[in-house]
């Protein structure tokens, strides 16, 4: 019996799904990633039809969870690969906010039928006819040759693109009816067909389960939104393990007003040992190693960050018994460690500044040498937090890509090859194995997802009611860090004298307040989940006033208000966008492609961003009257004008820098500092920079460049800040984490 396998030709190539390889016209083959594979599947598959975002989000990633944007840089690949673009051929069609469509014809070839010349081509739509039974009680049909043993011939066909076949994927092939041969064959030829049909009909039955499980959760994983709390101090608990026998724990410990710790609790007892930190001194990231006789962790410095080894052999946790391994970059920043499983080898993040993104290396606790595994882009944060599979072989690293997404890469810990798994819009700040087999995490909406990794495909274990991160698998239960008491409220911060400054709330409630900007007649428009959904609200002098007729696209971030125009500029999947209130529509501004992750209002109403790709960042001016661009030919990542001075920041390099319009002198005003976005800094009344960084707000002088405040102090996150010369005041979105515990979910 030959199994059919498809094969798509168009006219400079050939695609065989079935080994993810593209074959062009002159004999040269491109293997596929899995993504490009399973993307032009779905588009060709579609024939003709448009395939919405979310369809090809469900059939190529296996999840809604990414947007737009997500999906664009693989279909770039696509086209590509495929000839798109070339002699004005549009192969792949774009229609702005739906999807795409497959515009080529395509033939559809068995690849036996390739490789033997034996059967002719046929169209898409002559496929889809032909997979239309005409008879409900033909289950399989005879083939005109006279040969008995090709009786069976073109039986069955499973196609499946989302790695398990589906009965609406099960297609039977069917060859033309020769009543004399059926006549002539008689009671052998009856035969023949009772097996071909029992076949079929054991195939349906093995299809039909194997899309059930192919969909199913898996149940061994599912958890309930019960959980267990295992420790009960006061402060935060950042980060944890759990020995792989479930005996003992192991965390940080960081309260205000308190020397953080390392802390280590026996389970069973609750005995509790420590380690306090050093003045201005701080731990994270602990981890045992699998047989729990050794503790690596971070010890943050004023400057530096360290790993460290704690012997634990004895059960004691004792500073005598600690050491230093290596320096891991530049303090204040947060990564992971992980032990192999022989305990001979750990693996460590090491960045240098923030313009140095996070590379993992494997340092051999033996001999002392290191090795570096990961090599991300400069594009990012990079490789901040990876664990290792059960059995050691693959190592599952969180790649932060350009601050806003994160990638999760699949290492392979012997052959060095590295294969992405899959994407989230969001950052996540860990992934725990299940088992060799499988991934969870926590997303932003307080839910718990596994990741099938042979079947691409995510599960919802546990919708919560808290937010949780941190995930780790320990003795075949799941722990994590519940979250509690996110507190979220719109600050103002505002000038007493030449070199003094306050700070006092504006805006405080039990809802996520964020992104103020300062509106007409002394108000402030803000984004606030007060209704349920987010929606922007204003605040006037006496009371508070929903928009609801405002309706902005979806992830609408960096907002920004311009009395003159009466609009609203933003943010959303990297394109920047107007909307009018004049008329309540939205105007894109920003060329999809492209992705802008920085823009600024100036007074002359003039609107700088900045659009690019990976390394160039080119700068332009938009004019919010005539929405004429104008490219400055410069490379910057951020800037904001004031009096004729622009200022920017530059991706890969440290400081702040000053170009005259006039003139067109440009200087670095100050030096040195790990300045990016501008939503962290602002230019206030044209002589100074207020940058909020390292839980401190950090105020230069323009003119000399020199530090006159750094008093002002914050515990949390600070984002959103802009500044009114007008009202002679900034205002900024603070998020505060006071409570955060170490829990053990129970199971279904």
């Amino acid at each position: 019996m030959v199994r059919l396998v498809k094969v798509y030709k168009c006219r400079n190539w050939t695609f065989k799904p079935n080994s993810q390889e593209l074959i062009y016209a002159d004999g040269k083959t491109e293997q596929l990633a899995s993504r490009i594979s399973d993307c032009l599947l779905t588009l060709i598959l579609a024939e003709g039809d448009t395939v919405t975002y979310e369809e090809l989000l469900l059939k190529v990633w296996g999840t809604t969870h990414k947007d737009a944007s997500t999906i664009s840089s693989v279909i770039s690949e696509v086209r590509k690969l495929i000839g798109c673009g070339k002699q004005g051929k549009k192969i792949i069609v774009t229609l702005p906010k739906r999807g795409y469509r497959f515009a080529e014809p395509v033939e559809v070839i068995d690849e036996h039928a390739l490789s033997h010349s034996a059967l002719a081509p046929n169209t898409i739509n002559q496929q889809r006819d032909l997979e239309s039974p005409q008879d409900d009680s033909s289950v399989a049909e005879i083939s005109s040759s006279d040969n008995n043993s090709d009786l069976l011939h073109d039986v069955v066909t499973i196609e499946s693109t989302s790695g398990s076949p589906s009965i609406n994927e099960l297609s039977l092939k069917k060859g033309p009816t020769n009543e004399s041969i059926v006549k002539k064959a008689g009671k052998g030829l009856w035969v023949a067909i009772a097996i071909a049909a029992l076949v079929v009909t054991t195939l349906l039955i093995w299809v039909f389960n194997g899309s059930l499980n192919s969909q199913a959760k898996p149940t061994r994983f599912l958890i309930t939104g019960d959980y267990e709390v295992i420790t009960h101090d006061t402060g935060r608990e950042d980060e944890f393990d759990v020995s792989k026998d479930g005996v003992w724990l192991t965390y940080v410990n960081k309260a205000p007003n308190v020397t953080p710790s390392l802390v280590v609790k026996e389970l069973a007892t609750g005995k509790v040992q420590r380690l306090v930190a050093s003045q201005g001194g701080y731990f994270g990231s602990p981890v045992f190693s699998i047989d729990a006789t050794k503790i690596a962790f971070h010890k943050q410095t004023g400057q530096h960050c360290e790993v460290w080894l704690a012997d634990f052999s004895d059960k004691t946790l004792n500073a005598g018994n600690t050491k230093k391994l290596t320096q891991c970059g530049k303090s204040g920043f947060w990564s992971t460690l992980a032990f192999s499983n022989d305990g001979n080898q750990l693996y460590f993040a090491r960045a240098n500044a923030l313009t140095d993104p996070y590379k993992v290396f494997r340092l051999d606790l033996r001999t002392g040498f290191e090795r570096s595994v990961t090599s991300p882009t400069s594009s990012g944060r990079g490789d901040y937090a990876f664990s290792l599979s059960p059995n050691g072989e693959q190592l599952a690293v969180v790649r932060n890509v350009l601050w806003q997404q994160s990638h999760i890469i699949l290492k392979n810990t012997e052959s060095g090859q590295s294969q992405l798994a899959f994407e989230l819009p969001y950052l996540i700040d860990r992934v725990a194995w299940l088992d060799d087999g499988n991934l969870a995490y926590c997303d932003k909406n307080q839910t718990v997802w596994s990741y099938d990794i042979t079947q691409n495909q995510h599960a919802q274990l546990s919708k919560l009611d808290f937010s949780c991160g941190y995930p780790v698998m320990a003795s075949n239960q799941l722990f994590a860090i519940k979250k509690d008491k996110v507190n979220n409220a719109i600050w103002t911060l505002k000038q007493n004298g030449h070199d003094e400054f306050s700070v006092q709330p504006l805006i405080t409630s039990p809802y996520y307040d964020f992104n103020a900007m300062f509106g007409p007649n002394n108000s402030v428009y803000f984004l606030s989940n007060r209704s349920g959904d987010e929606k922007l609200w204003q605040k006037t002098e006496g009371s508070f006033k929903q928009h609801a007729n405002v309706k902005l696209p979806a992830h609408a971030r960096e907002l920004e208000f311009s009395s003159e125009t009466n609009s609203f500029y933003g943010i959303s999947q990297k394109r920047l966008f107007r909307y009018d209130l004049n008329i309540n529509e939205v105007e894109w501004l920003s060329k999809q492609q492209h992705e802008v992750f920085n823009f600024s209002i100036s007074s002359t109403g003039r609107l700088l961003f900045s659009e690019g790709n990976k390394e160039y960042w080119a700068l332009k001016s938009l004019d919010l009257y005539t929405l004429k661009i104008t490219d400055l030919n410069m490379n910057a990542f951020a800037a904001r004008e004031a009096e004729g001075q622009l200022y920017f920041t530059k991706f890969h390099e440290k400081g702040l820098w000053q170009k005259d319009r006039k003139s067109g002198d440009v200087q670095n005003v100050i030096k040195g500092i790990d300045i990016k976005f501008n939503t962290f800094w602002h230019i206030w009344n044209n002589e100074m920079l207020i940058w909020a960084t390292d839980n401190k707000f950090k105020i230069y002088d323009l003119k000399t460049g020199m530090l006159i405040n750094d008093e002002i102090t914050y515990q949390g996150h600070v984002g959103y800040l802009k500044c009114d010369d007008k009202r002679a005041m900034c205002s900024y979105t603070l998020r505060e984490n006071d409570q955060s515990e170490v829990i053990a979910f129970k199971y279904n």
